[in-house]
């Protein structure tokens, strides 16, 4: 079977670790990094990130007959609402220190199914195609719990056509707690991890420093690096 990888790129720190690690085992023919823009505030940082990022990612794959796809950026160009790709449910804004954060409970089970309907439009009958993704084992819809659900929805709506679809979660042994060992544990990538982007409410296209992803990413340095 011919494995595909398709790392779930967000342009943060977890993500691209998770793909380091995922990348470390030599059984793909292909990778292709996979960014959605929902309408996200940082969503143009973000893309920029991934795009330096895989440039770098591209480099520790280029081996032998593996081969480096360009990033594909999935756009939902039908959400006019930005940041409210979750309007018509009931799911809540989670509340960050600088007032309601762009991130919405549940999201990953829509940016996954999306996804996932384009790794099934790439790969063919008896390919293997792996969706890479940044869980820790810490929100609802990034604990392995999910992870399964997910897997046992793909393997249902792919059981005909003969096709394997799966969502990987690498560092899902991580947890909640685990940004800054998870720093410490890939510091030799330190110069990919630095062209990540972690913050909510960019100002000027510069981080804001007080929103929620910002204060995390702040602190899992110096937890990971010292002050």
């Amino acid at each position: 079977m011919t494995n595909k990888l398709y790392p779930l790129l967000s342009g943060g720190i977890d993500s691209t670790i998770g793909t380091i690690k995922r990348i470390q085992v030599r059984d793909f023919s292909e990778v292709q990094p996979v960014f959605i823009d929902y309408g996200q505030k940082a969503r143009e940082m973000e893309w920029n990130s991934v795009l330096a990022v895989s440039q770098k990612l591209a480099g520790l794959v280029n081996e032998g007959n593996t081969r480096f796809r360009s990033p594909k950026r999935i756009v939902f160009s039908c959400i006019t609402d930005q940041n409210r790709i979750f309007q018509w449910s009931r799911s809540r804004l989670i509340i960050g220190n600088s007032g309601e954060d762009p991130y919405v409970e549940n999201r990953n089970m829509i940016l996954v199914s999306t996804a996932a309907s384009y790794v099934e439009s790439q790969i063919e009958e008896s390919e293997y195609g792996a969706i890479i993704t940044g869980f820790r084992n810490e929100y609802s819809d990034t604990k392995r719990e999910f992870v399964a659900s997910l897997n046992c929805l793909l393997k249902i709506l792919l059981a005909e056509r003969k096709k394997t679809i799966q969502v990987e979660a690498p560092i899902i042994d991580y947890g909640s707690r685990g940004k800054g060992r998870l720093l410490a544990d890939f510091q030799e990538y330190k110069n990919i991890i630095d062209l990540t982007w972690s913050c909510y409410e960019p100002k000027n296209g510069k981080p804001c420093m007080k929103c929620q992803a910002c204060v995390g990413k702040k602190n899992a340095f110096i937890e990971a690096f010292g002050p």
